[in-house]
């Protein structure tokens, strides 16, 4: 376990919104806290969206670098009628994932899943019919799977040249 020295108060650095590979993130929960230590950071807030499947890795992670983990997540709420997603709402000090927290993000996931669907079949109808669900789930990982994954199987298919040009286009609210 590596010990890191506390700077004064006014000196701490904290990161209360950062998400890794379980969801939208570059970087593992490991990967992660060993950057934020890196950094000099003394707490971070791994706040994935919709899950809480990053806090045991993270917790872990946490405690051999020497960094205070905020248990967090990054909820896709609905405002108004709107659809999911329109706002996200922080979670901070979860300490419990099993909870009632727990079994809601399990039906945003549900819904997230019908989503990337709806999204496929839309691709599927303007000729992107190499991008699959199953290619899709194998790029995400064990998180949640969003529509950078989606974007990223456009990419290796040469449909879109960027991410971003995959939002612009075909993504984004609004588009196809």
């Amino acid at each position: 376990k590596k010990k890191v020295s506390s700077p004064p108060y006014d000196q701490r650095m904290i990161d209360l919104h950062c998400h890794s590979t379980i969801s939208d993130g570059t970087d593992t929960p490991t990967e992660i806290l060993r950057l934020a230590s890196e950094a000099g950071l003394s707490a971070l807030a791994l706040s994935d969206h919709d899950t809480l499947l990053h806090l045991d890795e993270a917790r872990a992670a946490a405690d051999r670098f020497g960094v205070r983990l905020v248990p967090a997540c990054e909820i896709s709420c609905e405002l108004d009628g709107r659809a999911p997603g329109t706002m996200h709402l922080l979670v901070y000090f979860i300490e419990d994932p099993e909870g009632p927290l727990g079994s809601k993000l399990a039906a945003v996931q549900d819904s997230r899943m019908n989503r990337n669907n709806h999204i496929v079949e839309a691709l599927h109808r303007n000729g992107m019919d190499k991008v699959t669900v199953a290619e899709i789930l194998e790029v995400a990982g064990e998180g949640t799977v969003g529509r950078p994954h989606i974007a990223d199987v456009m990419v290796r298919h040469g449909y879109v040249e960027s991410g971003q040009e995959a939002f612009d286009k075909w993504l984004a609210k609004g588009k196809p």
